[in-house]
């Protein structure tokens, strides 16, 4: 039977991406005046000159890395209807995989914020073949039991420990000595990329349109406000190798006759053979160290060997800034747990302006825009320090007319900028940079040095005035190192300092801004024995004129207890409000696969709050959320969400709700719904699934399977499927990965064959695959071949078809009865051929589906 559309439909939002994303630690003081708060202990940030004002922050900042516990949201980080309280969700990675503390290769995994998740298995199996014995590789097959996914905690065991460090992004697998293989001493080399000539190609054209509609209601009296969404979406011409344009509009029901807002258009084109894209059209350059960014009308060129990525909506642009194309919720992690909500407006920021954003704190930015799109930024003083292979060359490069005045308009002027790293010997990396507009312009040069102690970063940059020809300057110098005190690498340090003169100018900007003489921070982190971390970090930064000098400690200590997470921080804080301390504490348990529990405390805000969550398990008709209680000094709060995926689209409905405590405080209670879906093109098919933010497959059955339902399925997981509303839509999360599905038909008619039942897909951005399931050559011929004699048995052959058609042959044996079955024939007539000889026809009909008996066969023997 064909399953409803809305089977087990509730009201409920999909939980999509929210990556575990390991910065290392910030330091700066709040350094411009914070714009007004809607319902905020603390004020939030100004946009840098040009962009409009933040318009809410909310809560207290978080202690030191701690448990995963959300802080409570504000009213007004509900004018995104998608505005969310997420549960931890699982998100895909790839990741180094380091066996015995050596690398072995990249791999795939999906990881939640507590470091639970699953792994390839084929691939693990696969990396792990040269490097162990033939015992234990058995031993971890048979806990795979055929799966594609498998839970990290399926593959632990005695001999073999497998989990994944969330600090260092790493898969870790560990096993005894005796158990490594004798002739594998070596640890083999990384597998090259996938060759796309490969996989299946994508379709000439397809085109890719994401859909939003959300609203809030007011239960104060104000009612429903009008409802907003969104449109966003991509065309690919030309395939895998082709062009692709993207672009999109906002709606808002409330903005009268500027309620359509477009958002950037551009066309790209990647070269995967050498990890080059090339843009047209709106975007933000790539940036590197101390130089500056913001949106252009022009052309540009990246290499990238990590991974060929779409342009994001937010993307770090130089130490400590960001850009936000268009209106967001922006959720705020200190240390990996979540300390705020803050809705922003399109505009660039720059993360010292946050008053969070100081001391050695970790600081990532989740965002969710009214699309539904979320995505990431890490932030911290420390730059990615890292080396090249020798002969490897990364660069961007791009040109055109600078944003200003009013968004999407280009009247700043002409701009270039590029950097370029490249690998000059194994331990030694050189690059420069440059860019110039009509404010300024800046140069600079970097090198990292790899020593036995490990890395070393310097860039120096000079800057110059175009109106009065003044010069600046500015040095840094970076430091990371991994130290095997008890156990491997169980020690890391990491040491920066920043300096800046006075005039020393982001050429993006108009004036010069550099409130800090010199930033100096250092970080240790300890993976102590019997599952204990602990974190020391220290900074400092002098100030310039009326910009107070700042310096704080923090410690923490954290302690695993199987499922049960405790951390304790301590910081101590001198500032231009004087000196205070603050304590903090969190607790995370896990209560089987999918439920987690979270509580914290921060002294500084007098914070206290739990959670209970349901974490999304990636399959259709999920539901998942969470709920939220906490109070700090001027408020309680109570927060609900519950998120419900659907073949066709994903669901949202939450509700806050909050009483003041203290006239600081706010009181409200609202609710919001929100709903996303994707209309997708390729291959003469139209279908309608979930949001696909970078290519999608449509799966279409053949008519010979009409009376039965198509499932299509990512490991255990179903992630589409047909229905009333036509083709199973698959959404492709992530282009330049190879995506792997299988198919299932339901029921599968008697005789029927479907083939290999699973494909796999290398997509380029903006791909659109048409698989089709099922063909016209899915009939199973039975019947008796006999002659004069009686039954033809024991014989081979093979059964041809004639006339018109493409050529089939299929080969065919008989029993001792004569007895014979041939399968993967289509309607047409077909000869039966025997040592060479054609000994009888049959025929099949169009209207014949399924086990066909042909009856008794007369064959022409001599």
């Amino acid at each position: 039977m064909l399953r409803s559309e809305l089977d087990g439909f509730l009201f409920a939002p999909v939980g999509t991406l929210t990556l575990i994303a390991a910065a290392a630690w910030c330091t700066a003081s709040a350094q411009t005046p914070a714009p007004d708060s809607q319902s905020a202990s603390f004020a939030g940030p100004k946009p840098l000159a040009g962009a409009p004002a933040a318009l809410t922050a909310v809560s207290a900042p978080a202690p030191p890395p701690a448990s995963t516990a959300p802080a409570r949201e504000p009213a007004s980080a509900q004018d995104s209807p998608t505005a969310s309280a997420r549960p931890p969700v699982r998100s895909p990675l790839e990741v180094p995989l380091e066996l015995n503390g050596k690398f072995v290769g990249t791999i795939s995994v999906e990881v939640d914020v507590q470091g639970s998740g699953a792994v390839d298995a084929p691939r693990l199996l696969s990396l792990l073949k040269p490097a162990l014995s033939q015992t234990l590789l058995s031993a971890i097959e048979t806990r795979m039991a055929g799966r594609q996914k498998v839970e990290f905690a399926d593959l632990s065991f005695e001999g073999f420990q497998l989990g994944f460090d969330t600090g260092a992004l790493t898969l870790r697998a560990n096993v005894p000595v005796s158990s490594v293989a004798e002739s594998r001493i070596s640890i083999s080399e990384p597998e090259p990329p996938p060759d796309p000539a490969a996989f299946p190609p994508q379709e000439d054209l397809s085109v890719g349109l994401n859909l939003t509609l959300g609203q809030r209601y007011a239960h104060d009296g104000g009612g429903f406000d009008p409802v907003r969404g969104a449109i966003n979406g991509f065309v690919n011409v030309g395939g895998f190798d082709g062009v692709t344009a993207t672009g999109g509009v906002d709606y808002d029901g409330s903005a009268g006759s500027t309620a359509w807002q477009r958002r950037e258009f551009r066309l790209i084109k990647d070269f995967y053979g050498s990890a080059l894209r090339v843009s047209a059209g709106e975007f933000t350059p790539l940036s590197f160290g101390v130089q500056g960014s913001g949106r252009m009308l022009g052309v540009g060129v990246e290499r990238a060997y990590s991974t060929i990525r779409p342009f994001q909506n937010i993307r770090p642009v130089g130490r400590q800034t960001f850009t936000l194309d268009r209106e967001a919720t922006v959720e705020v992690f200190i240390n990996d747990v979540r300390s705020r909500t803050l809705l922003l407006q399109p505009g660039r920021y720059d993360i010292s302006d946050f008053p969070f954003a100081s001391g050695t704190n970790a600081v990532r930015l989740e965002v969710e825009d009214i699309a539904g799109r979320r995505e990431i930024a890490s932030f911290d003083i420390f730059s990615d320090t890292a080396l090249l292979n020798p002969g490897i060359t990364e660069f961007g490069f791009a040109a055109g007319l600078r944003e200003a005045g009013r968004q999407l308009s280009y009247g700043g002027g002409p701009v270039a900028t590029g950097f370029f790293l490249h690998g000059a010997a194994s331990n030694l990396t050189l690059g420069g940079h440059a860019q110039a507009t009509r404010f300024a312009g800046q140069a600079g040069a970097v090198a990292v040095w790899g020593t036995r102690l490990g890395l070393v970063q310097v860039e120096e940059a000079i800057s110059r005035r175009n109106d009065d020809g003044r010069t600046g300057l500015a040095l840094s110098v970076d430091y990371r190192g991994e130290f095997s005190l008890l156990a491997a690498n169980d020690l890391r340090l990491v040491m920066t300092g920043l300096h800046r003169t006075r005039d020393f100018q982001d050429a993006f900007l108009p004036n010069p801004r550099n409130p800090q003489r010199w930033q100096v921070a250092a970080q240790a982190n300890w993976r102590a024995p019997v599952g204990i971390s602990l974190g020391l970090g220290y900074a400092y930064a002098r100030g310039r004129g009326t910009f107070a000098d700042t310096e704080r400690i923090d410690v923490s200590l954290g302690r695993s207890f199987g499922p049960l997470g405790l951390t304790m921080g301590a910081s101590k804080i001198d500032d231009d409000r004087g000196r205070s301390w603050r304590l903090s504490a969190g607790a995370s348990i896990r209560f089987g696969n999918r439920y987690y529990g979270n509580a914290r405390y921060d002294s500084q805000q007098e914070l206290k709050e739990i959670e209970l969550s349901r974490s999304p398990s990636g399959e259709l008709d999920d539901v998942n959320g969470a709920l939220r209680l906490g109070e700090d000094r001027n408020a309680r709060g109570l927060s609900g969400r519950l998120n419900y995926v659907n073949n066709r689209f994903d669901a949202i409905v939450r509700h806050d709700r909050s009483v003041a405590r203290t006239a600081q405080g706010a009181s409200f209670a609202q609710s919001s719904w929100a709903l996303n879906s994707f209309l997708g093109y390729a291959g003469g098919q139209i279908a309608v699934g979930r949001p696909a933010p970078e290519g999608f497959v449509i799966a279409s059955r053949h008519p010979t399977l009409r009376k039965s339902a198509l499932d299509v399925t990512s490991g255990e997981r179903v992630v589409a499927r047909s229905g009333v509303l036509g083709p199973a839509l698959v959404p492709i999360d992530r282009a330049y990965g190879v995506q792997r599905f299988e198919t299932l038909i339901d029921p599968l008619p008697v005789g029927y064959d479907i083939g290999a039942g699973a494909v796999s897909l290398f997509p380029g951005l903006g791909a659109g695959y048409h698989v089709e399931v099922g063909s016209d050559a899915s009939r199973m011929a039975v019947g008796v071949l006999a002659s004069a004699k009686g039954p033809v048995g024991l014989a081979g052959g093979t059964v041809e078809r004639i006339g018109d058609g493409p050529a089939l042959s299929r080969p065919f044996f008989t029993n001792k009865a004569g007895r014979f079955v041939a399968d993967g024939l289509a309607p047409g007539r077909y000869r039966i051929v025997i040592g060479g000889r054609p000994v009888g026809e049959f025929a099949l009909r169009e209207d014949q589906e399924g086990m066909i008996d042909v009856g008794r066969i007369e064959a022409l023997l001599d």
